[in-house]
């Protein structure tokens, strides 16, 4: 019975693999075939794009050449007084030189005043109209072909200005038109840069097709217009794409055998994988789908690797539920570490005295906020704050005293610098410093005066200070800083208004900008 339901499957494997592998096969034709169009397509328009810019490259010369000659001065003058030493010199002996082989000097009243024509060429008249002269002008010029007879002619036509009239719009002086042939050298140097057969072909009326019959053989006919946009002939590129041809053919084979030796495979590896593992490994799934090990009964009673792989997942079952248990208990320890290490973070930069930020939390955050100043181009403020004649304070009542007259004072620095963006911290001994992100220097003055105004009402007695409570002086600094300053310039700035807020009698604020220009800091405290 097991033998006959097993026949069918490979019966059915059989009739669906078949079913496949057609399916596959045609898929994979109709992709080669679009692949090979595309490169097909691709390289046709490849050839025609370098056959475009190849014509362009060749016919520069001639452009430059014509467009140089036309805007020097000394061939400004030439059209005048039509000097023969001088046209023999750079007209008749530097022209050719480029491969320009036909010169013609046109004067304003479009006649051909002077004409130059290189040995063994024919003798052609200027080939430019009156209407089409009269374009030229200024920055214009005017670059196309010429036929005559069985010869086909590159133009250029270029406006005789100086170089101080170039600019202008008006008419010319005169023109400069120039030629070469297009001929076996430039059809050589086509052949060469495009790879590709190149020959012109005369525009007799005559029908010119892109490709040929042979779809392994391109042709393009890119036409060399005149003077009316009419093509005057067709310079014709033809190439064989010898190495798309063999590709084509061995991708062929390649499919025909590759799809037989995959269904032979198929069907022996689904033939062994039936018998050998698919049964077996479907009481795995089912153990494992369940999440119990009850459906592993009869495999742990064999004695092969099914057996043993059988006995690894109950196994894992008893020590699936042991690494939980281990894990939440775990998880329960990495929380309560994670609670004490953030106290220590916090702790590391609390003064522990005030319950403000310490001197290293300071640092830290001035470097920080000073960066992102220099980013986004907004100030920075900063506060040096000393509270005045504190020495007196521990001298009169006791350094104790002075530790609790530290804590009423930062509660009291708090209730006023608490903007999220700003930072109140003790800076050392009896001074605090207040950063303060996003804020000038006026804005850092209005906060310093109501520090001054809160330790009025706080009003802690001080029998050492002449104002008879605890008062402070403040130093207001901001800027908006830009890329290589340091943040200690802020930090002396700041210093220097604490030291002239204090020369002033303290129970102040001075800010940077109010300093005199010399203020002297010895002997202040």
């Amino acid at each position: 019975m097991y033998k006959e339901q097993v026949q069918k499957r490979i019966l059915t494997v059989l009739v669906i693999l078949s079913l496949g592998f057609l399916s596959l096969e045609g898929w994979m034709t109709w992709m080669r075939n679009q692949s090979t169009q595309e490169l097909v397509d691709y390289r046709q328009n490849f050839l025609q794009q370098n056959l475009i810019r190849m014509v362009k490259r060749l016919g520069l010369t001639l452009r430059s050449a014509c467009g140089d000659y036309s805007q020097w001065t000394e061939m400004q003058v030439f059209s005048e007084n039509l000097d023969r030493r001088w046209a023999k010199v750079n007209i008749d002996t530097s022209l050719p030189e480029f491969g320009i082989t036909h010169t013609w000097v046109v004067n304003p009243e479009y006649q051909t005043v002077y004409r130059f024509v290189v040995d063994n060429q024919p003798e052609l008249e200027q080939p430019l109209q009156k209407a089409t002269l009269k374009t030229v002008k200024g920055l214009a010029f005017y670059q196309g072909f010429y036929r005559h007879k069985q010869s086909i002619f590159e133009l250029a036509a270029c406006p005789l200005n100086s170089s101080e009239d170039y600019e202008r719009l008006g008419i010319a002086k005169g023109w400069l038109v120039l030629a070469q042939p297009v001929g076996e050298d430039y059809l050589k140097q086509i052949a060469l840069l495009t790879d590709s057969d190149s020959s012109i072909v005369l525009n007799n009326h005559q029908s010119l097709t892109s490709t040929l019959n042979d779809p392994w053989n391109i042709r393009i006919a890119l036409p060399l217009r005149g003077v009316s946009g009419q093509a005057v002939a067709f310079l014709v590129a033809t190439t064989v794409l010898e190495d798309l041809k063999k590709l084509y053919n061995a991708s062929t084979q390649l499919i025909i055998v590759n799809g037989f030796s995959i269904i032979c495979l198929l069907f022996l590896t689904y033939f062994l994988l039936q018998i050998w593992v698919l049964s077996p490994l479907k009481r795995l799934t089912s153990a494992l789908d369940k999440n119990t090990a009850s459906e592993l009964n009869t495999l742990l009673a064999r004695d092969d690797e099914y057996g043993r792989l059988a006995s690894l997942v109950n196994d894992f079952f008893r020590q699936r539920d042991l690494l939980a248990a281990e894990i939440q208990k775990r998880g329960q320890v990495m929380d309560q570490l994670a609670q004490v290490n953030l106290q220590l973070f916090d702790n590391a930069r609390l003064d522990e005295l005030t319950q403000v930020a310490n001197r290293r939390r300071f640092d830290e955050y001035l470097a920080s906020a000073w960066s992102s100043a220099i980013s986004t181009g907004n100030p920075i403020a900063l506060l040096m704050i000393d509270l005045d004649y504190f020495k007196r304070y521990n001298d009169a009542l006791g350094h104790p005293e002075g530790d609790d007259c530290l804590s009423l004072v930062a509660d009291v620095f708090r209730n006023v610098v608490k903007s999220r963006h700003d930072l109140l911290a003790r800076y050392g001994g009896e001074e605090f410093a207040g950063i303060l992100p996003l804020t000038d220097e006026a804005g850092a003055k209005v906060l310093a005066g109501r520090i001054i105004e809160g330790l009025k009402q706080a009003a802690i007695p001080h029998p050492g200070s002449e104002f008879q409570i605890v008062t402070t002086s403040i130093g207001v600094a901001a800027c908006s800083p830009i890329p290589h300053q340091n943040p200690d310039m802020l930090i002396n700035m700041a210093d220097k208004a604490l030291y002239e807020a204090k020369r002033r009698g303290r129970n102040g604020v001075v800010a940077f900008s109010e300093l005199p220009k010399n203020v002297d800091e010895d002997g202040i405290g």
